[in-house]
């Protein structure tokens, strides 16, 4: 039975749909909070809170600066939003509680002299990090080049660190008391630092060279190596998948092309080709499948659920990887977009996205966005 809903075709008699259009989202930026229950939309001089369940606002703020951006927690319980004027070097970092919108820290940070890309509001996920406590707030400064760990709400530095070469992202884990630092020092010179706090003292536990793309599971710190992808932990170190030559890491890209699920048990890897997943006991593979992805990353986006992988294609398919059954099944298609472009991207491929496509971390929703009409959203379940 098949079910047209908009923009997109959904299979299996699914109880899907589409939810409409975010109210104001045309010339917007947007992300799913990480429990899929809601979806931040930045405006010029505004953030809304959209609650997907109750689609209404939940929240709205006003934003005094011309740009904005944020980044989550690791479960989103705070959200830091980084705030400036386009012709200014000073960024206003705010965190703010997310059950109740109260901010609970305001700091200042300045770009550096040479800098003209504002990178707080364009690149908040990667540069600005927080704990789900809301005891710790991190953030790499433009100005000195330093990695700095701010209290909260006191706003005193527990920890500066230099980082050298060029900056790449910054992640606390779960439980907030680790946080790794990824920096790349020129071509095959990629390091992964990592700091952990003991008695409310951070520092330096691991440098872990030649290391890159890092993401934080139940199990540890996995990474991608010329070794392939490994998994580090305080108590040891491993290969999750060996290196081989259907494997490209890609360690110059913006972005990952392989995410290893959130307990650390398989992984999804892509490239302009198609994709498999791959169990990280034993390297084996689950499934694998081609792609017509005309030159692009096969996979735009990707959500973890319980016993499978859905998927979001270049070809506008939305599928799911059944782990125990090894198969893959069709969900719903939504359609290539007008044009093949790197702007049809998840997670800031592009500053300024003709498409972008949106799939929430529980796999529930997805958010697509056309520049000249906003974003519409689709429930998958």
């Amino acid at each position: 039975m098949l079910v047209a809903v908009g923009l997109g075709t959904l299979w299996g008699g699914c109880k899907t749909g589409g939810l409409g259009k975010l109210p104001d989202s045309a010339n917007a930026t947007a992300a799913f909070s990480p429990d899929g229950r809601e979806i931040y939309v930045l405006q010029p001089h505004r953030m809304y809170v959209w609650d997907l369940a109750g689609k209404r606002i939940a929240q709205d703020r006003k934003v005094q600066q011309d740009e904005a951006g944020i980044a989550f927690s690791p479960a989103g319980a705070y959200v830091a939003l980084a705030a400036q004027n386009k012709d200014d070097r000073k960024a206003l970092v705010s965190l703010i509680r997310a059950r109740d919108g109260q901010t609970v820290l305001t700091r200042e940070l300045l770009d550096a002299e040479a800098s003209s890309d504002r990178w707080y509001p364009r690149r908040t996920q990667a540069i600005l990090a927080a704990t789900d406590d809301g005891r710790w707030l991190a953030a790499f400064r433009l100005d000195s080049r330093e990695v700095e760990i701010a209290s909260v709400p006191d706003g005193r530095p527990a920890l500066r660190t230099v980082v050298e070469g060029y900056f790449r992202s910054l992640a606390f884990n779960a439980a907030g008391d680790h946080l790794f630092v990824s920096s790349e020092a020129g071509p095959k010179k990629h390091t992964v630092m990592v700091l952990a706090s003991s008695g409310g003292k951070w520092a330096s536990v691991a440098t872990l060279d030649g290391a890159f793309h890092p993401a934080w599971t139940a199990q540890g710190l996995a990474y991608a190596s010329d070794r392939g992808i490994e998994m580090w932990s305080p108590t040891h170190a491993r290969i999750l998948i060996p290196k081989d030559p259907q494997i490209d890491l890609r360690p110059d890209a913006n972005e990952a092309w392989f995410r290893v699920s959130p307990d650390g048990t398989h992984c999804i890897l892509w490239d302009v080709a198609g994709f498999s997943v791959r169990e990280t006991g034993s390297g084996k593979t689950v499934v694998a499948q081609e792609v017509d992805a005309n030159r692009t990353p096969a996979v735009w986006a990707v959500a973890f659920l319980p016993g499978k992988i859905r998927a979001l294609l270049a070809t506008g398919d939305l599928v799911d990887v059944d782990l125990s059954a090894r198969s893959v099944s069709r969900r719903a298609s939504f359609g290539r977009p007008g044009q093949y472009s790197r702007n049809w991207l998840q997670d800031g491929a592009s500053w300024d996205p003709s498409y972008s496509a949106l799939l929430s971390p529980d796999g529930r929703y997805v958010a697509l966005y056309r520049k000249d009409s906003g974003y519409e959203l689709f429930a998958t379940e």
